[in-house]
């Protein structure tokens, strides 16, 4: 797709800077260098072959839920949480001062939608094509996760 592979390698790097390590870890797939048609196009024929192989898959991202959108046999999750419970979240969770954490979570989701806007032309939190919406800081990771999984058994229950 025209990507080094040093690209993906250099996500999984160590760098000293916590807050710089998880930029690149949130931040995946978001660089300019993934704004071809080529990689989009990559991107998309794997989501696709997946799919038409009819196994079960989940996907994290990567526009999955527009690339899918015509499939029959799919389930759109949207999981989402007010800034400031994602700025708690990752200063508990990662070590990160309350500047730090609000700077890489606002500078990830300007990633992330300009990406999605680059890839479908819609807003990445926009309800159009979402199953499932959830605030995640409501329920807490356990309960959304048992709330996912009863909906998919009622989605796909022959």
């Amino acid at each position: 797709a025209g990507i080094s592979r040093d690209s993906f390698l250099d996500s999984e790097e160590m760098l000293d800077k916590n807050a710089d390590r998880l930029l690149k870890l949130f931040g995946y797939g978001s660089s300019t260098q993934f704004y071809s048609d080529k990689a989009v196009k990559a991107q998309v024929d794997i989501i696709r072959n997946l799919a038409n192989k009819r196994i079960s898959a989940i996907f994290f991202g990567r526009c999955a839920d527009y690339v899918l959108r015509e499939y029959p046999n799919h389930m759109n999750v949207f999981l989402y949480a007010p800034l400031e419970a994602r700025i708690k979240h990752m200063c508990e969770t990662y070590d990160l001062s309350w500047p730090e954490a609000d700077k890489l979570i606002k500078r990830v989701d300007r990633q992330r939608h300009n990406y999605y806007k680059y890839v479908t032309g819609k807003n990445r939190g926009d309800r159009d094509n979402k199953h499932l919406m959830i605030d995640v800081s409501e329920y807490g990771t356990d309960l959304t996760a048992e709330m996912i999984c009863f909906a998919a058994r009622k989605m796909f229950e022959d």
